[in-house]
């Protein structure tokens, strides 16, 4: 069952195979690549997220900074 209650906001560091898995798990998640920029930095997805209340999928360790 798919969930429309998750507000995902998925990091370029996810595989394109597995943001399309996501993506097509939990239709409400969008990617960072293409909402705030190719190349963004951590802190500007951060940002994002934060504002549009969406959690961060990423497979590198940054945001734990």
């Amino acid at each position: 069952m798919a969930s429309t209650r998750l507000r995902l906001l998925i990091d370029e560091s996810v595989t394109e195979p597995l943001a399309s898995l996501i993506i097509g798990l939990v239709p409400s998640a969008i990617l960072s690549r293409i909402t705030v920029g190719q190349g963004a930095k951590d802190h500007s997805v951060a940002d994002y997220a934060n504002r549009d209340r969406r959690t961060i999928v990423a497979i590198d360790s940054d945001f734990k900074k």
